[in-house]
């Protein structure tokens, strides 16, 4: 970064180990015949050899440096590491990083930041404090105040809550109608929950206090009460003898129990949408959010929203903040959604991927609370995210205690959908519980739960034949539950093949017998009734193409696709049927075939 150009350098490197500690001899290293001028860097293809294979890492020490004009530096002057410049996309607002650029530049990285006699340029560059221009991009150097940030957050809080209350017009209807609500960024408003989602997980939150928390049992119907009373077969009483009580009410005392409130924490607080739920069934809510953006819109949204019981923090969820964060406060359930994008922005989906780390600071949440909500990518693997949690509470009370515990601290996973979609993951852990875990599949507002011993102890059953009168084919939720073989002993079903996820009922019904039993599964996926089974081959194929020339096309288990089956066919999309290219198992006839059906709405 300065004028003169390097000549050479010597250098010497400090091999360290996994744990940082220095591992064999230092190595010393001389760079010659450079001439790197300002803003330029050298030593990429100069490989040197540390003497210690296990060496993990290094420091390295400058020596010397020989510049071309013949001066040398001798390390006279202490080297001090430079910070990293503030990038625009640690702003995690997308819309303040474009009005940016507009005002300074489309190749802009980073805010200018002045360190010491340095500065760094909005390229990213390193120039001295005395320089006009960047030594990189040749743009003039400038200083960036408060005053021009406050500007362009400004604009770029007003463009993102115009874009906010579009993105939430149908996902969060309440907010929306209270306009004086604002949002920081625009991926705040597409990565929060809806009003839906957030209400079932307060639901549980709720089901959580009713039993744990206690119960408060009010006797009401009481004439005397003003507010809250309720009344219990309340009805006219005609008396025949007595007109004047012909039409007097009597009231009949009954003990109603009011929900229980207790008190819940949420460590990754966000928009503040789960909050906002959790306070309608809290009694108190610790909102935390480690973006201070989004701390200071969840404290102004909650006021415009009327809502009193939470208090904010704003601080980053870790093992050595948590005692800060949580204070005296005692939740009865604690819940995280883990942050699901690395700090390039990519999109994760192991645990310890996301930030906060669950599985680093499960063991200091339990010592805290007995449960824990967590909310997982809904890509996640729920068998393997199952056990690493369980893996993870065990190994450290293996540490702690020098005594294992072989159970399950998941109690409860829920499979939230809708729309076609899965739109959550939520997994409970219970610190005092082993005795495996429920699956609830929740589809569009309808839930389906499955005990432990549904899912452990269940068997698929498979059909006796190719006979089918309906197909079901489930839902997003039971879908990514997996709970295929609970599914046929819940309902009566077979699978038409191990890998076939689609399911039938193999014994012959009646109209009325057929609508009976598939009247609950159109809740959970879709009822096709059967037209005709046909073994999948070329004349099948060009026959019901002929025959069914606008349809749907599904290939389950079969080597093709679904577009190459639609390709095969040459039928367009329409609602003359829907057509399944299947794998079919049954005894003695294991073989491809078309299935054409009809939806159950038709």
């Amino acid at each position: 970064i300065g004028r003169k150009v390097i000549r050479g350098a010597n250098v010497t490197v400090f091999p360290l180990d996994d744990a940082g500690n220095p591992i064999g001899a230092s190595v010393f290293h001389s760079y010659t015949e450079q001439n790197a001028a300002g803003n330029g860097d050298f030593g990429q293809k100069s490989a040197i050899v540390l003497p210690d294979a296990a060496a993990a890492s290094f420091t390295a020490r400058v020596d010397a440096v020989e510049f071309t004009d013949g001066s040398c530096w001798t390390g006279s002057a202490a080297w001090e590491a430079l910070p990293s410049p503030q990038t625009l996309e640690s702003l995690d607002d997308p819309e303040l990083a474009k009005q940016f650029r507009m005002k300074f530049g489309e190749n802009s990285r980073c805010l200018p930041t002045k360190v010491k006699d340095l500065r760094y340029c909005t390229c990213g560059a390193v120039n001295r404090g005395e320089e006009a221009v960047c030594c990189a991009c040749g743009k003039a150097l400038f200083s960036f105040g408060e005053n021009e940030l406050a500007e362009l957050n400004a604009k770029s809080l007003a463009v993102n809550t115009i874009e906010g209350r579009r993105r939430l017009r149908k996902k969060l209807p309440e907010w929306v109608a209270c306009t004086g609500l604002v949002y920081p960024s625009s991926l705040c408003a597409e990565q929060c929950s809806s009003s839906d989602t957030a209400r079932y997980k307060a639901s549980i939150v709720q089901r959580i206090f009713n039993e744990y928390v206690g119960t408060v049992a009010s006797m009401v119907g009481d004439p005397c009460r003003t507010t809250g009373s309720a009344t219990k077969g309340t009805e006219s009483v005609p008396d025949k003898n007595s007109p004047t009580t012909r039409n007097q009410s009597v009231t009949e005392l009954a003990e109603v129990t009011i929900p229980s409130r207790g008190k819940v924490a949420d460590l990754t607080g966000g928009l503040g949408v789960d909050s906002w739920a959790f306070s309608e069934v809290a009694e108190e809510v610790l909102y935390n959010e480690m973006n201070p953006a989004l701390a200071a819109a969840a404290r102004h949204n909650f006021k415009a929203l009327g809502v009193t019981n939470i208090f904010i923090k704003n601080s980053e969820a870790t093992s050595d903040s948590l005692k800060d964060i949580f204070g005296d406060f005692r939740p009865d359930v604690i819940f995280l959604d883990p942050a699901r994008r690395d700090s390039a922005g990519k999109k994760v989906f192991l645990l310890e991927d996301c930030s906060p780390d669950v599985l680093k600071i499960l063991p200091e949440l339990f010592g805290i609370s007995r449960f824990v909500l967590l909310k997982v990518s809904p890509m996640a693997d729920i068998t393997m995210a199952v056990e690493r949690l369980d893996r993870t509470y065990e190994e450290y009370l293996e540490k702690a205690s020098g005594k294992g515990w072989n159970g399950q601290w998941v109690r409860e996973v829920h499979v939230v959908a809708s729309g076609g979609e899965c739109k959550e993951l939520l997994i409970l852990l219970d610190g005092e519980w082993n005795e495996g875990y429920s699956l609830t599949c929740r589809e569009d507002g309808k839930t389906l739960t499955f005990k432990p011993e549904e899912i452990t102890k269940a068997k698929a059953g498979y059909p006796d034949s190719t006979f089918a009168r309906i197909i079901f084919e489930p839902g997003k939720s039971l879908t990514k539950a997996g709970v295929s073989n609970a599914i046929c002993e819940r309902f009566g079903l077979v699978k038409l093949a191990r890998f076939t996820h689609l399911y039938t009922i193999s014994e012959p019904l009646s109209d009325s017998e057929s609508e009976q039993r598939t009247a609950p599964l159109k809740d959970f996926g879709k009822v096709f009734y059967v037209k005709e089974i046909l073994p999948l081959n070329k004349s099948s194929m060009k026959d019901v193409g002929k025959r069914y020339p606008h349809s749907e096309v599904s290939a389950k288990n079969i080597p093709m696709s679904s577009d190459e089956l639609r390709t095969r066919l040459k039928v367009k999309s329409g609602d003359d049927a829907h057509i399944f290219g299947v794998r079919i198992e049954a005894p003695y006839n294991e073989d491809n075939y078309l299935i054409v059906t009809e939806p159950s709405g038709h």
